[in-house]
């Protein structure tokens, strides 16, 4: 169990960790280590609460998305993607859940475009943006024109980043 989390995520010590129990014992064990899990995080986050920067969701979702991945809760993780805002992170699980959850999804990404529209600073992240926008058009055509929305928006928004512009055209 150790090794399984010590350095991030580590596959190789989960599955042994998890071999260790029966199917029975292992429901028991890994609900057991998700509820200590978002205690530490809440903890940890309402003892710091004003100090801090981040938020307690992007802890979660780092610490525990890869065990929702390994143990097929997909229910829970679309949970916790929902409340992230980082485009980035949220791709990163784009895959595990666009068959089972393709317009929940869009409604995840559709603020997470907008913001990264917000932060990109270069021709090269507004590149990014308008890469990631195409993926998303292309793995749920149903949200085309809702993307194509969000790019036109931001392209009002910043009339001054031509760069932005030509990419998002």
């Amino acid at each position: 169990k150790y090794f399984a989390f010590d350095r991030g995520f580590d596959l190789v010590y989960y599955n042994r960790w998890k071999n260790t129990f029966d199917a029975a014992e292992w429901q028991e064990e890994i609900e057991k280590y998700i509820e200590e899990t978002i205690a530490d995080i809440e903890q940890e986050y309402e003892k710091n609460k004003g100090r801090v920067w981040y938020s307690p969701d992007t802890l979660l979702l780092d610490e525990l998305a890869p065990i929702y991945v390994e143990e097929k809760y997909w229910d829970r993780l679309l949970s916790l993607m929902s409340k992230e805002t980082d485009l980035d992170r949220l791709l990163k699980y784009h895959h595990y859940l666009l068959k089972l959850y393709p317009l929940q999804l869009l409604a995840i990404y559709l603020p997470a475009f907008e913001r990264s529209g917000d932060v990109a600073g270069g021709r090269r992240e507004y590149e990014d943006l308008a890469i990631k926008m195409k993926m998303v058009i292309e793995a749920i055509p149903e949200g085309k024109d809702e993307v194509i929305a969000i790019a036109e928006k931001i392209n009002r928004k910043y009339p001054r980043r031509p760069a932005m512009i030509e990419e998002l055209n």
